[in-house]
């Protein structure tokens, strides 16, 4: 199995896939179709500007409905999140790959003529005190058991156990459990010890977007989303934390932290999972208990993106991914592929755990971070020049990564995401219910399923 599929298994659980009520939902999506037979043409408030809050307003607008986003920080995208003037392109330091060709966001970027890298890239493996090619990791028995489990999850019969135990289960060797981690933990937003595997079967059998995995060369997706949605940008209220929605009449009024209210017809809530978990919202009436039980039945952990920058290439050429056994499961070159002959960029990519640890280590982080890649590389702290820390977990309104299943999760996503008379609606990644979590794709998709809920109320 080749390092592509094995990487496109372990991201399966990121999308947010379209729910059962629309048959062909993901058909409608890749067309932006919505029926003519029903319009709503009234006033819509939608609570959070990521791309489900973006993507939803936007063809709410073209129905003719009079929508607001009120966002509660300074900017919009959410999780999607640009570095600029750090290099000579723009980093991406929130989502960044469009998983599967059979997406409506994959048509999105398609639509905006951005260009994917199709540089064939060599990805390494540190283990047993050396670093190892592709090739020469798979002369190792015990490697070649963690790739083999990586196609196992769709026929996983057991109990609903983390993907930690099912490893102890299926004697996974510790010098190579940091892989495991690497493809399924850390992928998903958290590690081997948080991830349930019934959650991990259902999103593999579930995934219907393509096996596929892209990378932009020469756009980022904030560029992508302001070009295709700009008319919808002007709509966005920034600096508006939401603190209270009274859904209890027809007319729902939505409550900011600053005192301004607003009236509306219908909203749609998009809002991280987090923002969910820890009640920063009051609805009025409460909401049921199942539902706020079923906020805390999934997993939303710290994640960090750690840019860092060196005075020249300390890695072998055309290398795509570097797979080490510290704190960082997975560091990738960030200007490979073409992208860039000039900047010696690394992304660390930490998730779950080792996220928490190293972002308690301050000022400390880089240091660790760099001893790791001397360990692994041979001394290239040498040539540090500069770094930048994107830690999700410290954003305010945003205070994690994104959705994992924990064992027990259930039909949690389903509880999430299902409206509440015909007023409240729910969307944005953590309520897809059909394998298709965590990814922007998923999250568009769940953008349209409550705008088809409004209008088919």
């Amino acid at each position: 199995m080749d390092q592509d599929r094995r990487k496109f298994i372990s991201q399966s659980t990121f999308a947010l896939a379209a729910l059962a009520i629309v048959p062909s939902l993901l058909a409608a999506c890749k067309k932006n179709y919505l029926s003519d037979d029903k319009k709503f043409t009234g006033k819509v408030i939608i609570v959070g500007a990521g791309i489900a809050g973006m993507y939803a307003a936007y063809l709410l607008k073209k129905q003719g409905a009079e929508v607001v986003i009120l966002e509660a920080s300074s900017v919009y995208g959410g999780r999607i999140k640009r570095l600029s003037n750090f290099a000579s392109f723009n980093i991406e330091l929130g989502a960044e790959e469009v998983h599967g060709e059979k997406s409506v966001f994959y048509d999105l970027v398609r639509n905006s003529n951005a260009s994917f890298i199709t540089d064939v890239l060599n990805h390494l493996y540190y283990f047993n005190g050396s670093l190892k090619t592709e090739t020469e990791a798979t002369q190792n028995t015990f490697f070649n058991i963690v790739d083999e489990l990586m196609l196992s999850f769709s026929d996983y019969s057991g109990s609903d156990i983390t993907a930690a135990a099912y490893a102890n289960s299926e004697g996974v060797s510790d010098n190579v459990r940091h892989f495991f981690n690497a493809w399924v933990g850390n992928e998903n937003g958290t590690d081997l010890s948080r991830i349930g595997m019934h959650g991990l079967r259902e999103a593999d059998q579930r995934w219907s977007a393509g096996e596929n995995n892209f990378m932009l060369k020469d756009s980022d997706f904030l560029s992508i989303i302001e070009q295709q949605f700009q008319e919808i940008i002007p709509l966005i209220r920034v600096e508006k934390p939401v603190s209270e929605i009274n859904y209890s009449s027809s007319t729902v009024i939505v409550k900011c932290s600053d005192g301004e209210e607003f009236t509306t017809d219908k909203v749609i809530v998009t809002v991280p999972l987090s923002i969910l978990q820890d009640g920063d919202i009051s609805f009025l009436p409460a909401l049921p208990k199942e539902k706020i039980l079923s906020f805390n039945r999934i997993g939303i952990d710290r994640g960090l993106k750690i840019i860092i920058k060196f005075d020249e290439m300390v890695w072998p050429a055309n290398t795509g991914s570097i797979y080490g056994e510290g704190y960082v499961p997975e560091f990738w070159v960030t200007a490979g592929g073409g992208r860039s002959a000039m900047d010696f960029i690394l992304t660390a990519f930490v998730m779950g755990e080792k996220a928490e640890y190293l972002s308690s280590l301050g000022e400390q982080m880089i240091t660790t971070i760099l001893n790791e890649l001397d360990v692994i590389l041979g001394d290239v702290s040498t040539h540090y020049v500069e770094h930048v820390i994107q830690d999700w977990g410290n954003e305010p309104f945003i205070r994690g990564a994104y959705s994992y299943p924990k064992v027990g999760t259930g039909s949690a996503r389903e509880i999430i995401a299902a409206p509440i008379g015909d007023n409240l609606f729910f969307a944005g990644e953590a309520t897809h219910t059909q394998g298709h979590s965590a990814t922007v794709h998923g999250a568009m998709e769940t953008g349209l399923r409550a705008v088809l809920e409004i209008i088919n109320v």
